[in-house]
């Protein structure tokens, strides 16, 4: 469900400002009981979006995952799996919506140590959205607020950007342009 609301806005600082409002409709409505611990979204790695806002989460906001050997390799290898599967869709002539949609792929695992130090499952979606130039980073360039304690997010310089290589970059497929969100 949160993939769906960043393919409809994939803009960073835009979506901050609606996340929390989301991330609470989202958990009333599939968590009833409660038992997720909280929402997070991670564009290009770092961790940028959070709900509940507890004191503990907002500690982990700006945690850069590509920074992290161990996780690296995992989200390197979903990346250029999303990339295959662009590929895929457009070589099987179901890439008719790839412009207006993002190509996903998701997986659950766990159960995973979490960057709290605590374990659960973890679904990690990739998400390949169509991006107009190079320099297209969904505002990831822009500095932005999130939370009641205003933590100061974007503007990014990222290196562990570079450690997950080239599916992290901008991947052409078919004459458009994707990148990793």
């Amino acid at each position: 469900a949160l993939a769906a609301v960043v393919i409809q806005q994939p803009h960073v600082p835009t979506l901050a400002g609606k996340f929390s409002g989301i991330a609470e409709q989202l958990l009333d409505q599939l968590d009833p009981t409660g038992t997720v611990s909280r929402l997070q979204l991670s564009p290009f790695g770092v961790i940028g979006l959070l709900y509940p806002l507890t004191p503990a989460n907002a500690a982990l906001l700006n945690y850069n995952h590509l920074a992290h050997p161990e996780r690296v390799v995992t989200i390197s290898a979903a990346a250029q799996q999303a990339v295959l599967l662009t590929s895929q869709y457009v070589s099987e002539g179901l890439a008719m919506h790839i412009p207006l949609h993002a190509v996903i792929s998701n997986e659950i695992q766990g159960p995973t140590p979490l960057v709290d130090g605590s374990e659960g499952l973890v679904s990690v979606v990739t998400l390949l959205l169509p991006v107009t130039s190079a320099d297209d980073l969904f505002g990831n360039n822009e500095t932005y607020t999130f939370g009641p304690s205003q933590v100061l997010m974007g503007n990014l310089t990222n290196p562990g950007l570079s450690l997950c290589g080239a599916p992290c970059g901008v991947n052409v497929v078919n004459g458009a342009m994707y990148r990793w969100w």
